[in-house]
């Protein structure tokens, strides 16, 4: 509880975005040009502004956690690490979940917003039976199961338009998981360096 809600900031900080466009997204006509923009640069805008917050608090947990909340949280860390796809998952399936109600697919949320409860329920609920010690795991179950939902999500707006969402937004994901693979290959370098300095001076 305390890893999702410390890497949820990103997505609680966004979720703005989402009220601001219904109104667009309900008075637009399907044919009108200007409603798959508007949907592409909320998603766009979604990923600039909440990835580099998500990747600056997992980055930086080791020093803000210890910091704030004292050290017994530090065993906290590998759920955030594993929480990272369902946050970035999160984060634009808000934005679409908005976009199909503004469309007038209320029923259709709120299946599909059962089914993503549910399925969290019972896929987190595998993890622990399998792996009742492995918070990543559980975490993990989290990130599949969001995934899902927002590719579901992805495909219908996708064919509602008649763009692809996917292309327009391909490039900062990319661009964001490159960066945050990096930074905790730098962090698990450091961290190994120090290590055998720390010995060889022991």
């Amino acid at each position: 509880s305390f890893a999702l809600q410390f890497v949820s900031v990103p997505a609680d900080f966004i979720n703005g975005l989402a009220r601001v466009q219904f109104p667009a997204y309900a008075q637009l006509e399907r044919e009108d040009p200007r409603l798959g923009a508007i949907l592409v640069n909320v998603l766009r805008a979604a990923l600039f502004l909440g990835l580099p917050i998500l990747g600056a608090l997992v980055v930086g947990a080791p020093e803000i956690v210890p910091a704030i909340w004292g050290d017994k949280w530090l065993a906290a860390i590998p759920a955030m690490r594993a929480l990272v796809p369902h946050v970035a998952a999160d984060l634009l399936a808000l934005q679409l979940f908005t976009f199909m109600q503004g469309r007038g697919r209320a029923g259709l949320a709120l299946a599909l917003y059962a089914v993503w409860s549910i399925g969290l329920w019972i896929v987190a609920g595998a993890a622990i039976a399998f792996l009742p010690t492995s918070l990543p795991a559980i975490a993990t179950a989290y990130g599949l199961v969001t995934g899902a939902v927002f590719v579901f999500l992805l495909v219908w707006a996708s064919r509602y338009l008649r763009v692809s969402l996917l292309r327009a937004i391909l490039t900062p994901v990319l661009a964001a998981t490159a960066g945050f693979a990096a930074a905790v290959g730098v962090e698990l370098a450091c961290g190994s360096m120090a290590e055998k300095v720390f010995l060889a001076l022991g």
